[in-house]
């Protein structure tokens, strides 16, 4: 049977550290097969952001992310604005009545766009489809900002 010599304190650092390490390194700025390539992003790019707001028929919020009390409120029969924390100019917007709860959710018309007096805000209007009448409802905003 053959033995090896045993090595201690510096023979051995100097052994493991003599002979570069074999495994590969993977490459980290290659995305795995079927993954999508990161874009480039400086540093003054915040992200995407995704905000969200869960509103009562009278205008208060139930829940939501990013959502603001002050900017966020019923204006008349089925029409609201709702406030966020950051300027939403260049954001998208979408807008589903619902129930905040457990409930039934009526089908509405509603519109959504841009709050002229606030860069925070949404404006959203909701009709009762039938008679084209605004309404109060319960509803939801989601609002996505890219980069």
């Amino acid at each position: 049977m053959k033995t090896l010599p045993l090595l201690g304190g510096a023979a051995m650092a100097a052994a493991l550290f003599a002979a570069p390490l074999q495994a590969a390194e993977p490459n980290l700025n290659t995305p795995p097969p079927g993954a999508r390539a990161q874009p480039n992003v400086g540093p003054g790019d915040l992200g995407m952001a995704l905000m969200s707001a869960a509103i009562n028929a009278d205008g208060t919020i139930a829940r939501g992310e990013g959502v603001t009390a002050t900017g966020t409120q019923k204006l008349s029969t089925g029409t609201y604005e709702v406030g966020f924390d950051r300027d939403i100019t260049q954001c998208a917007y979408a807008v589903t009545v619902g129930e905040s709860g457990i409930g039934s959710a009526v089908p509405s018309v509603v519109g959504v766009t841009r709050r002229s007096v606030n860069p925070n805000g949404v404006f959203i209007q909701i009709k009762n489809p039938p008679d084209e009448a605004n309404e109060d409802k319960n509803f939801f905003v989601l609002v996505y900002c890219g980069r």
